[in-house]
Order: structure tokens, then sequence, then C-alpha cells
């Protein structure tokens, strides 16, 4: 097992190292690490302080305790916000600092204690890169392509600013729920149900690509409800188990009361004093297409061979969706990213335009969600917690400093440009989804793709490269911004 995933991982770099020049990957690795080293946000800190409340429970024997420990504990007033399966991840994680704490007094909060924790996001990202690489191979990606999917991937902002700026955890759902695809295309329909069921565990939104999933392939209603049934029993389990306990119902409960009706925010007015959700409407429509698709799989025999893009392409759709209407938070859009770079090396001969798209969506998209959650990206905390901790006195002070949104407002005229950058966002989601589907309907048997020109010594084509170093680029003018903001906060 041991010689597999050396031999898997060998692979996977080998692949990353080909789809870039040295230069490239310097470039590349510099800033992820810059931003792995420097850049933070405590929301991770409060799940992870709750990481080491799991193992407190466990050995004080009350381990069905763990959501009363986690009010009393004083670490956040609203308590453990989300089912078990997620404390389990991160106390698994934490148990070596867990350990220290108890044997040296070692705080969780110290800076090596809270890079240890923002490691648990990246190493799902990277997993979560192999498995969109092995996707895109059942996509029809050529090999040569292989290393860029997963370069591009790790590179979109909506991947950057997650998990190497702020550290969220969303990945791990990620991870369970990309490999539960790649599950179902090798045929092993018992581990897609698996792993969709632990994604669930960590966050539930998992179940919007589970259920089109589902439907896309069954149409008998009982059979759906049984799958989908299938893929929520772990986090069905996890309620089970506290569905008695009075602290579980107040945090859980009063978390999702406080966070649903934004969900809806995006609407028309219908008359009748009532409001039409956009999102409602928008994963409808979705559904009911997939639900009335012939095209879900190639007749082989008595055996059905799925349609991979189709599948693909769906999940992709239900994201598109979510993330242009759904007002999501910060850390939900990075499920859309593996999708979104799938599609886009799906469409035939357009694949460079539908990267350029992806990656405008990408630009658009940051700077809408820094100019709404400046606290998050680009807030004046934002290097207050790593390496560059002492450089930031005035966050004791209690001192408002400049941030990257104050930035962005000041570029966009004071923010009335605003409307207009969220119109490109959208437009260009828009565009992927119905290119995407009009290109499978004419394209979906092509076994592979074709993207226009010549190889650069057999390693990817120029506008793949060149894709791949705009958004470098884009990295690297995100983490300008970032010092700017920095800068100005120490004058």
């Amino acid at each position: 097992m041991i010689k597999t995933i050396t031999n898997s991982l060998r692979k996977d770099i080998k692949e990353l190292n080909d789809s870039m020049k040295l230069f490239d990957r310097i470039l590349m690795l510099a800033g992820l690490i810059f931003c792995f080293v420097t850049m933070y946000y405590a929301d991770i800190t409060v799940t992870g302080q709750y990481g080491l409340t799991f193992w407190d429970s466990l050995f004080d024997f009350r381990f069905l305790s763990f959501y009363e420990n986690a009010l009393s504990n004083g670490v956040a007033p609203e308590g453990a916000v989300y089912d078990i399966g997620t404390y389990v991840f991160f106390g698994i994680w934490q148990f070596p600092v867990w350990l220290l704490n108890k044997l040296f007094g070692i705080s969780p909060l110290a800076v090596g204690s809270l890079m240890w924790l923002k490691l648990l996001p990246v190493i799902f990202a990277l997993l979560s890169a192999h498995e969109v690489m092995l996707l895109s191979k059942k996509t029809g990606v050529k090999d040569n392509y292989i290393g860029a999917v997963g370069t591009i991937f790790l590179l979109s902002s909506t991947v950057v600013l997650p998990v190497f700026v702020v550290a969220q955890y969303d990945v791990i759902s990620l991870y369970f729920m990309v490999r539960a695809i790649r599950e179902l295309l090798d045929s092993n329909e018992n581990k897609f149900y698996i792993f969709f069921a632990i994604s669930m565990t960590v966050k539930p939104i998992t179940i919007l690509a589970l259920f089109v999933i589902v439907i896309l392939r069954d149409k008998n209603i009982i059979k759906i409800i049984i799958n989908v049934v299938k893929g929520s029993s772990l986090m069905i389990l996890c309620k089970l188990i506290y569905s008695l306990n009075e602290a579980y119902r107040i945090s859980c409960s009063g978390f999702l009361q406080k966070n649903m009706p934004n969900l809806f925010n995006v609407s028309l007015n219908f008359g009748l004093d009532s409001e039409l959700s956009i999102l409602v409407l928008g994963l409808v429509f979705v559904y009911v297409i997939a639900y009335l698709s012939k095209d879900y799989g190639i007749k082989n025999g008595d055996n059905i061979v799925l349609n991979s893009r189709l599948i693909i392409f769906y999940v992709f759709a239900v994201w598109a969706v979510f993330v242009a209407f759904g007002s999501p938070t910060c850390y939900w859009t990075i499920y859309i990213a593996p999708f979104a770079v799938l599609v886009s090396f799906m469409n035939s001969n357009n694949a460079d335009r539908f990267l350029l798209i992806d990656a405008a969506m990408n630009v658009t998209l940051t700077i809408i969600l820094a100019l709404h959650f400046t606290w998050v990206y680009g807030g004046d905390h934002t290097f207050s917690y790593l390496i560059l901790k002492p450089f930031c006195k005035w966050v004791e002070e209690g001192v408002q400093r400049t941030t990257v949104a104050g930035l962005f407002r000041w570029i966009l005229s004071g923010g009335t440009l605003v409307p207009a950058v969220l119109a490109v966002f959208v437009g260009c989601l828009m565009i992927m989804v119905i290119c995407t589907y009009k290109d499978l309907k004419e394209n979906y048997l092509i076994d592979h793709i074709e993207i226009d020109p010549k190889v650069v010594e057999g390693a990817t084509d120029y506008p793949v490269i060149w894709n791949i170093r705009l958004r470098i680029l884009l990295l690297w003018i995100w983490i300008l911004f970032e010092l700017a903001a920095f800068y100005y906060s120490l004058r």
C-alpha cells in the first residue's frame, strides 16, 4: 500500500512539473508557501480547539457530552455548530497538539500549533488535486494535459483563498465528494455512497451534488429516495446519535437558523407579498433537466457505461447556480473549483478560451468576496496570527487599519463599479454552463480533447501554459494587494 501511494505521489509530482517550466514552479510554490506561513483567519481556530474538546470528552468518558463541553469551554458562545463527523477529523488531526498541551503546556494558539492546524486543509487540497487529475482522465483529457488540470485547480482563487489564505475546511468535504464521483465512474457504486456519506458528515451541503447524480442515473422515485438516504447515511446517523442532546440542538439548529435565510437573499418580487428565490429556481431547473435526461450512459450489452462528461457537467451546473445565486459564504465557493476546471478542458477545441473565462470568473469572485467579507480576505487581522504577528501591534491596540477591500473600493471608484463586477462574474458562469451543455450535446461521444496549437517539448500547449502563468500572476497580485494593505497599516 505504501509503495502504491509513493508511486502515485511520484507520478502526480511529475505530471504537475511537466505542466510548467522551472521558473513557473518556483513562482507558484513561493506564492503558495508565502500565503501559508503568513495569512490566517481565526474561524478554523475555533473548530480546531473543539478537536481538543473531542479528546477531553473521550478521555473523560463523556463522549456524548461533547456538545455540552463545547458550549461550556468558552471557545465560542454558539458552541460546536457542526455534526460530530467534522470534529472527528479535527480530533484526529489535533491529537499531537492536545498531547503537547497536556504534557508540556504548549498553547493550541501558538504559531506552530496554528500552522499545524492550517496544514490540514492544505493536505486535503493536494489530495483533491490528485482526484481532479484522475477525473480528468475519465472525461477524456489527454495524458499530457493531466498535470495542467491539477495545477490550474490549485491556482484557482476559489482554492487559494479558502485553503492557503484563510484555512477553511470545506476542502475536506470537497475531497470526499470528488473521490466519490471518481469511484462511481470506476463502477465502484458502494464506494461512491460511502465517500459521499463521509463528505456529508463534514458539510451536508454536498447533498446538492449527490441529488443531481442520483436523479441523472435513476428515474424511479423510490430508488432515488433510497439512494439519497444511502449517500446521507452517516450524516443521518450522526444526527440520530445526538438527536436527544439539548446542547447539540441549541448549537446546530441555532447556526442553521442564522445562516439559512442568507441562501435566499437573491430573489425577485413575485407579487402577493412574496419573493421568488433565484437559487431554488435555478436548482429546480437543473434538477428537472437532469431527471428528464436520457443521455446519462451508453448502452454496452447489458451494462450502462456512464457518461462521465455529463455527470461532471451537471455537478458543475448545480454549483454554478449555488455560487451565483445562493449568497454563499466565502468558503463554499471552493465546491465549484474542480468542476469549473474540468468543464473547461471538456469543451472540445475551446478549452483555452474556457480557461480564460474561468480565470475571469475567479478574479471577479475574488473582488466580490473581498469586498463583502472584508474581515476574512485581506482584513486587518490577516497577518496577525502567524510569522508576521510581531509586526501587527495595532491589533492589540484595537486600531482599525487598511484592508484589501479598502484598496479594491478605491480602484473601483468607491464601489460604484461593483455591480458591473458582479455582472461579469455571473455572466462568466452562465456562459460556461450554456456553452458546455451545447458542446456536450454535439460532441459528448468524442474520446479525446484536442487543444489547438503545437506541443511544447511533449508537455502542454502554449494556451494552457500561459493560462497557468496568468493564474500565477493573479496569485502574486493578490499577495501584493495584501502587502500593500499591510504596508499602509504599518505607517
